[in-house]
Parts: C-alpha cells; sequence; structure tokens
C-alpha cells in the first residue's frame, strides 16, 4: 500500500467519496468505491460536511469538523485529515496528508497527490476541516489482528525510513571501529611516521568523523520523525 494513497474521481460531485476511501485505505479499512458512493447517497451537489463524517463513522473512524484559521494548521492538526477549498466557484474535498516547510502535501481527487504552496491553499481554504478523532476496529476482525500482523503493517508504512536509519547505524559502527584503530595507531605506531604523514592521516581522520556526526545528527531526526508518526497513528 502507498503510503499517501490517491484515488482519482469519477465525476465532479464525487470528490467527497473519493476523499473517503483515501482516509480508508491509509487507516486500512478500504472499501469499494460503489459501497462509499452507496453509503454518501451522492447527489449533484456531491455530499455535505455533516454526511462525510456520518460515512465515516460507519466505517468505524469517528470524525468531527472544525472551523479552522489557517494558522492554526500548522499548531493543532493531526494528518490526514479531509479539507474544504473553494476553487474558482466550485467547493470540492481533498485530503492533507502532510504539512512541510514550503508547502502542503494534498492528497486531490481531481488531480492526485499533489504540492499546494501556503498562498495558494491559503486562498482556497474555506476553513472547514474534518479530522479522524479516534480510528477503531470492526469486532469481527479484531481477534484476526495479531501482533505480528501491527508489525508488518508498519514495517510495510516505514520500511523506507527503517532501511535508512539501519544503513546509518550500520556506517556509524564501522566508523566507529575505524576511528578505534587510529586512536591505536596514534598511540603505537605514530612515532614511525614523518610530521606530515601524520597531519594528512589525522586531517582524513578528522573529516571521517565530521562525517559521522552528519549520519548521526540524520539518523537522530529521523528517529524523532518516525516517532512522532508513530505516535500520532497509535492515538
Amino acid at each position: 500500500m502507498l503510503k499517501y494513497p490517491i484515488f482519482l474521481q469519477d465525476n465532479e460531485n464525487s470528490c467527497g467519496a473519493y476523499c473517503i476511501k483515501m482516509l480508508l485505505s491509509f487507516y486500512k479499512r478500504d472499501d469499494e468505491i460503489k459501497n462509499i458512493k452507496k453509503r454518501c447517497r451522492l447527489t449533484k451537489e456531491g455530499i455535505t460536511v455533516y454526511g462525510l463524517i456520518q460515512v465515516l463513522k460507519e466505517y468505524h473512524l469517528e470524525a468531527k469538523a472544525y472551523q479552522c484559521e489557517f494558522k492554526h494548521l500548522f499548531e493543532e492538526v493531526n494528518c490526514p485529515i479531509i479539507i474544504h477549498l473553494k476553487q474558482d466557484d466550485l467547493y470540492h474535498y481533498v485530503v492533507l496528508y502532510k504539512i512541510k516547510d514550503e508547502y502542503f502535501l494534498v492528497g486531490d481527487p481531481a488531480k492526485g497527490l499533489i504540492k499546494m504552496s501556503y498562498e495558494i491553499f491559503s486562498k482556497q481554504f474555506t476553513g472547514v476541516i474534518i479530522m479522524v478523532n479516534h480510528v477503531g476496529m470492526p469486532l469481527t476482525k479484531r481477534n484476526n489482528y495479531t501482533f505480528q500482523n501491527f508489525l508488518k503493517d508498519h514495517f510495510k508504512q516505514h520500511y523506507q525510513t527503517i532501511i535508512k536509519m539501519v544503513i546509518k547505524t550500520i556506517i556509524i559502527s564501522l566508523l566507529t571501529m575505524l576511528f578505534s584503530y587510529y586512536y591505536q595507531l596514534l598511540i603505537d605506531s605514530f612515532s614511525k611516521y614523518q610530521i606530515y604523514q601524520i597531519i594528512l592521516i589525522s586531517l582524513c581522520f578528522t573529516i571521517l568523523y565530521a562525517f559521522k556526526l552528519l549520519l548521526d545528527y540524520l539518523r537522530r531526526q529521523q528517529i524523532l520523525e518516525l516517532s512522532k508518526e508513530l505516535n500520532q497513528e497509535y492515538a
């Protein structure tokens, strides 16, 4: 499953239904779009905010709608959420997957996974958001969802980050071993080298040590980011 599921709408009034499908897929509650549309009871105007909340509830996702100022999106929102936009004269639902430093990562049923600048997003944002506060699990499935399934699902969702962290850890361990050899060399054998050779060797190890510090910093940042994402999912 993609980290940010995307499904493109088949007509202009079905964006709400496809946003529901994206959220369901994200939370591993996916269903066929025809079933979602049937629950949505779509009209020519699409579906109301209240209707979206009721359909999500039927899929064991407890959601609430809020009126939110643009600036508060950066402080109080746990993604993914459904966002209500006004594009030209048409109202449109999209899924906000991630808030980045320079843009919003948006699942748009009309365009796919896109990056929206703060400026464009703020102009189109109506102030209405739908947040998922709790993800329930149907009783018929709860007994079959083992701890192994739990680990497998999270590894699939975050495997790229985990692999990068493992690679950095291996490189850092190898560099640490190399530094141990350097210190032993410094104590036992440096008297055999010329001064320029000692300076050259020390300079190389200084560069390697700086590289190790950078890797360690990036690894800790990835750990913090992964912990933050997992905490949001667990909550």
